[in-house]
């Protein structure tokens, strides 16, 4: 029998690019995978191993790339076409089910209880032309819209994000974007600098960490984004300067060879879909505190401590109770970690349902 051809549609290429990484992993006999990209990219092909193909879209409305869009997809002709985020799963979904007739699978990747009502409306072609709706947690499904849940009946399945475990073991050699031997607990987290992510809360916590711990500490935040100024003013108010880092945006290997080089791992966000960084912090063997919100109660379980987003002092608490514990309750809590990660979300398991989702929708057969 002749594969299957999916075209595999994201949004922009970046070394962060969660289902980019996923169609790494693709590699079954009766799948044929095409990876495109919506958006133009400031990213080279070498820089990422391999990139696919780009439409080249400087907006969302960029009707040259859909057009595009539309040529390549009549060149591939499609048995699926699987679509990633808001505006590509849109022109994806019109022109790969409502022009080419190719099944359609749709990935869902966030809270829908803050999806804009722009972002709602839009989703809701994509979602309605789907053949299948696969969710990153069971919570992003939980979050939608009853009508929205309706729409989608029993089409809607959870697939979770994947880590490439081995690749954060390996990292284990590098060396860590932040340099310098430090001989203190140096606690870390890495995301997005955005309100989501609740880095300025946290830089409050840890202010009262430093004052209350016997222990000599550092705060290590890796990454970038709009609320970097106001992290730095933050940091600045509260005379903590000596004892926070801000590496920037870094490598995916750079951030895994930080996870080694973490103490204690913590999420703060008041929102997740998923939350791939502490998965891959769990995955390095790291305990973690990260805020009481359903979807990370749903992907982490019982090897974290909770705190609530809301109130830094709660995340104060948090991480003082991991530093009483000390090095063996570190220990004993990144192993079980270590376990759940390795166990549940390994980058493997995700790309095979991938595989079955794109087999269900087809039968198992090409189109005619």
């Amino acid at each position: 029998m002749e594969p299957i051809t999916v075209l595999y549609l994201v949004g922009r290429i970046a070394p962060t690019s969660v289902p980019l990484e996923v169609a790494q992993f693709i590699e079954d006999a009766r799948i044929r995978l095409h990876p495109v990209a919506f958006y133009k990219t400031q990213y080279s092909e070498e820089s990422l191993g391999g990139a696919p193909v780009c439409m080249e879209a400087e907006s969302r409305q960029d009707l040259t790339a859909v057009y595009r869009l539309s040529r390549y997809l009549r060149h591939v002709q499609p048995d699926v076409l699987h679509v990633h985020h808001t505006m590509p799963a849109f022109w994806g979904a019109l022109l790969g089910k409502g022009v080419m007739r190719s099944r359609l699978v749709r990935s869902e990747h966030n809270n829908y209880v803050y999806r804009s009502p722009g972002q709602r409306a839009i989703n809701t072609v994509s979602q309605g032309l789907a053949d299948r709706v696969l969710c990153n947690s069971q919570n992003t499904y939980r979050s939608m819209e009853s009508w929205r849940k309706r729409l989608l009946g029993e089409k809607w399945r959870v697939v979770y994000n994947g880590i490439d475990v081995d690749r954060i073991d390996r990292a284990n050699l590098g060396d860590p974007p932040f340099g310098d031997h430090y001989d203190g607990v140096t606690v870390g987290s890495v995301g997005r600098f955005i309100g989501q992510k609740n880095y300025q809360r946290l830089v409050q916590a840890f202010a009262q960490v430093v004052e209350q711990s016997e222990r000599e500490c550092r705060l290590v935040l890796i990454g970038d984004g709009d609320k970097r100024e106001m992290i730095e003013e933050e940091v600045g108010r509260l005379g903590i300067e000596d004892h926070v880092v801000l590496t920037g945006e870094v490598g995916r290997d750079a951030v895994y060879a930080a996870l080694h080089a973490f103490d204690l791992f913590v999420v703060p966000s008041f929102w997740e879909g998923f939350c791939n960084a502490a998965v891959e912090a769990m995955a390095a063997g790291l305990p973690i505190v990260c805020s009481d919100i359903p979807t990370l109660r749903e992907v982490i379980g019982d090897v974290a401590i909770y705190a609530n987003p809301e109130r830094p002092e709660s995340f104060t608490r948090a991480i003082g109770a991991l530093l009483e514990e000390g090095e063996g309750g570190w220990k004993e809590r990144g192993e079980k970690a270590r376990r759940r990660a390795s166990e549940r979300y390994s980058i493997e398991r995700t790309a095979k349902e991938y595989v079955e989702s794109y087999l269900q929708v087809t039968n198992g057969e090409r189109k005619s």
